[in-house]
């Protein structure tokens, strides 16, 4: 729906996701999505969730974007800064982590290669 409800009071929700957006998605100024989230609200991130609020336009590549506000950082913990091109990666599933955030999560193998846009973040 319409970014603009972030800027409001967000309390009719369980839930905000931010899936896919890029650029400024709300004015900062005036967003509730900081507080809403202090106050027990949940927010789930899809692909590009964090790339929102940066100096730059090009995330492909050596381009090191900085965030324009804390929002994201706020919301996540850290900030999205940009991705090399797509690639082959190794991946390893911590187990444990994985059973604690869903049974399901087991049948994940322990290791497993992927071809993904791998990003890079602030922390």
């Amino acid at each position: 729906d319409d970014p603009r409800y972030l800027e409001n009071d967000l309390s009719e929700f369980r839930l905000v996701v931010l899936l896919n957006n890029s650029g400024e998605i709300f004015d900062p100024a005036k967003e509730a999505l900081r507080a809403w989230v202090r106050s027990g609200g949940r927010v789930l991130g899809v692909h590009a969730a964090l790339a929102s609020f940066l100096n730059g336009e090009d995330a492909v590549g050596g381009t090191v974007m900085e965030p324009v506000t804390d929002v994201i950082e706020h919301v996540f913990g850290t900030h999205f800064q940009n991705h090399p091109p797509p690639q082959t990666g190794n991946i390893r599933i911590h187990q444990e982590a994985a059973a604690a955030v869903h049974k399901h999560l087991l049948g994940v193998p322990k290791r497993f290669s992927h071809h993904d846009e791998f990003f890079n973040y602030t922390k």
